[in-house]
């Protein structure tokens, strides 16, 4: 077995176990598989208050500590949160991984994980705040691509559960903590 499948399974393992801890709340995820190869995973969760005021407290690219329970810590290698910028995170249980923005928007940042345990795979992610449909509120988005090669053993279906369970329970603590 490779460290980096290892690894993976490492990632699965820590991240089931924040999911399965997960109180049911309004969410909605999805796992798709591209006939390319490229599986797409979205999860998302409305928070009662405005994208704006979401993204002040949670939306620094170095922010994600605050919110995400598997990451523990982050650091910037290159930059202070502009594209380009280049973040070491810490994951329970896997270790660092290294992360670059590709690019910024007002409420979003899309980043490539170029070091770390999804490197093979392609790992490109996005996360936004956009108005919700009620007054008031915030969707929380969470966007990613990988290569299904990139995972012979179960073509992708561990990690995709792991990845978007992970952000369901950063997406959840980051809810519990603005409507206290």
């Amino acid at each position: 077995m490779t460290s980096g499948v290892h690894t993976t399974r490492a990632f699965v393992f820590a991240a089931a176990g924040l999911a399965a801890a997960l109180v049911a709340a309004p969410a909605s995820a999805g796992i798709s598989y591209g006939d390319d190869g490229v599986i797409t995973l979205t999860e998302s969760m409305v928070i009662d208050d405005s994208p704006a005021a979401i993204w002040v407290k949670y939306g620094g690219y170095c922010a994600i500590p605050d919110w995400m329970p598997i990451i523990t810590e982050c650091e910037y290698k290159d930059g202070s949160g502009a594209k380009g910028s280049v973040r070491r995170l810490t994951l329970t249980g896997i270790g660092d991984v290294i992360e670059i923005m590709t690019d910024k928007q007002p409420h979003s940042y899309t980043y490539e994980m170029t070091e770390g345990f999804l490197t093979e795979s392609k790992y490109r992610a996005t996360i936004s705040a956009v108005p919700g449909t009620t007054p008031g509120t915030t969707e929380m988005q969470y966007k990613a691509t990988l290569n299904a090669s990139a995972f012979p053993e179960d073509n992708g279906i561990g990690v995709a559960k792991a990845l978007t369970g992970a952000f369901r329970a950063g997406f959840e603590s980051m809810k519990a903590m603005v409507e206290k």
